[in-house]
């Protein structure tokens, strides 16, 4: 995506609001043209020597006091409308990057921390906040104030207008000239902070890790580093990026000072009035808010871009992952042909040959690193195959639509996740379907969770967190969770691993009701879960070394397919 297609998409559909928010900016400069003149005349008034009327004394006070409200007013609903405004078009660029992120491969999730993720999708998009909600509208608004007031410099005095356009028309040429290199600075500013912040969160994941391993001055070591290199990023941002502002405010106080000399000649010259003397240096002084206003949204403007120019180059972020138009109806059988995967330079699947019909159970045996993970993985669509061919009901895997495909497989790891919110919310957040608080509560009593959620004060209702349970609980309430799912092809990684001995009786039953007449693999190196099964494939160092029955497993052969420790 381009810049010209980002704010088109998000900017054009807003455009009725930046309308009203440009009318709202005009009546506001209108106002603040008028006040000075207002003022200029009624001290016009005063100084000369015949009598004012009555109605001139009272009514200027009051137009004054008006435009005073007017102007107020505006103000008021212009800031409450920008605002609205730009959370509104910031949180629909959160929610698509968001969405963009979860179509991402997991490579790229492996050289990005989380903390960087983050900050792309909410910290810098948070930078541009300012710069949907009011950029255009300010920098339009207060050009044309500053268009006006030099239009009212030209017709009271014609020297004090070419001056002021001189002085402005510098001013703009040295924000130009400076806003691709602050830019630069300030892009690199958020890289550092991005890598900080996922510094940071790296660390506390890790507590429990460097409280048993003594690694606490090396952490410390790394965030300091981290800490280093965003302090002198920004302070290298914020100095030069200062430079237009000092030269802002030297030329904006010269600019007083020679306005001010003229027009103390002019008046004793009599070429214009005392009112015209207070007309003119107000306006000198009213230059400062709209080109501090100006010089502001350039400031912005440079911060924005450097977050902008990032968040860009998240969205062109794209999976290399073949998606069609094919959409996985029921249940699948399996056809690995000649399959081979690598991780860079690493071969991890080669030429892997299998296969499984619909409707069966199959498990995968092989210690670590022999590849029933990355199996899994290129199973689930989350990588895709160097070479080689799966077939899922005769069908090629990438001719599968992404979305749909996601939506058809489950896959359980060892470590599960539990998402913030109720336990209601937490076994149907990933299906659409209703069902009632009694089926919900029947699959949880069926798992073997009965006990613990007796033990639950607000029943469905509780607030989950990882300290309420155990792992091997978790693990159970994971997969009641995917009972609800509409589930054709289940990936099941060492489910029971860290289920206790009491509750991994029942709870297999429950895993065995759940996937009949299903086709699924799992990982296991339980030899009891073997005689359950359909087929045993034995995989090491990548490839497939045998396909056995399971009536039919040599206890003796397989030892060297299980990890050291794991009694057989």
């Amino acid at each position: 995506m381009k810049i010209k297609e980002f704010l088109k998409k998000y900017l054009l559909p807003k455009w009725p609001a930046y309308l009203i928010l440009l009318i709202i900016m005009i009546l506001s400069v209108c106002c603040g043209i008028i006040l000075p003149q207002i003022v200029g005349q009624a001290i016009d008034n005063l100084s000369v020597k015949q009598s004012v009327g009555e109605k001139v004394l009272i009514g200027l006070p009051i137009l004054y006091i008006m435009v005073v409200f007017l102007k107020i007013g505006v103000t008021t609903l212009n800031e409450s409308l920008s605002l609205k405004i730009g959370w509104t078009v910031s949180n629909n660029i959160r929610k698509d990057l968001f969405r963009h992120c979860l179509t991402l491969e997991l490579d790229y999730f492996k050289s990005h921390t989380s903390g960087e993720i983050t900050e792309r999708i909410d910290g810098d998009v948070s930078q541009l906040n300012s710069f949907f909600s009011s950029f255009f509208v300010n920098l339009l608004g207060n050009m044309l104030l500053i268009i006006g007031v030099v239009v009212m410099f030209y017709k009271k005095s014609w020297i004090l207008g070419i001056i002021t356009t001189i002085f402005i028309i510098t001013i703009f040429l040295a924000f130009q000239l400076s806003q691709n290199k602050i830019q630069m600075l300030w892009k690199e500013t958020r890289e550092s902070t991005a890598k900080l912040d996922g510094a940071f969160e790296e660390m506390v994941q890790l507590q429990k890790d460097l409280y048993g391993t003594g690694g606490k001055e090396f952490c410390t070591n790394i965030i300091n580093k981290c800490l280093q290199k965003n302090k002198k990023d920004i302070v290298k941002a914020q100095f030069i990026g200062n430079w237009p502002a000092t030269f802002f405010f030297s030329a904006l106080n010269l600019l007083e000072a020679i306005t001010f000399s003229i027009c103390i000649y002019q008046f004793y010259r009599s070429e214009i009035s005392i009112g015209d003397v207070y007309v003119l240096t107000s306006y000198i002084s009213m230059l400062n808010i709209p080109l501090s206003l100006i010089r502001y949204e350039f400031s912005n403007l440079q911060k924005a871009g450097g977050s902008l120019s990032r968040i860009l180059e998240f969205w062109n972020e794209n999976s290399h992952i073949s998606s069609g138009d094919k959409k996985l109806l029921k249940k699948p059988s399996i056809v690995l042909e000649d399959v081979y995967f690598s991780y860079g330079q690493e071969n991890v699947l080669k030429d892997v040959n299998l296969f499984i019909r619909a409707g069966e159970t199959v498990a995968l045996l092989g210690r670590t690193g022999s590849g029933k993970s990355t199996l899994f993985n290129v199973l689930s669509k989350l990588y895709e195959t160097d070479r080689g061919n799966i077939l899922l009901n005769g069908i090629n895997i990438k001719d599968y639509n992404l979305e749909t495909y996601h939506q058809s497989v489950v896959v359980i790891p060892q470590d599960v996740f539990l998402f913030p919110g109720t336990l209601r919310e937490n076994l149907l957040v990933f299906t659409d379907k209703h069902c009632s608080d009694e089926q919900l509560i029947q699959r949880i009593k069926l798992s073997g969770l009965k006990d613990w959620y007796t033990s639950l004060a607000d029943g469905l209702d509780t607030l989950i967190n990882s300290n309420m349970l155990s792992a091997g609980q978790a693990q159970m309430l994971a997969f009641v969770r995917a009972t609800f799912q509409d589930a054709k092809l289940i990936l099941l990684d060492e489910v029971t691993s860290r289920i206790n001995f009491e509750s991994e009786k029942m709870f297999s039953r429950f895993v065995k009701m759940f996937i009949q007449g299903k086709t699924c693999i799992f990982i296991t190196h339980d030899i009891r879960h073997l005689y359950n099964v359909d087929k045993v494939v034995l995989m090491k160092s990548g490839k497939i070394v045998k396909v056995t029955d399971p009536n039919n497993i040599n206890f003796e052969e397989i030892k060297e397919f299980t990890d050291e420790g794991i009694s057989i």
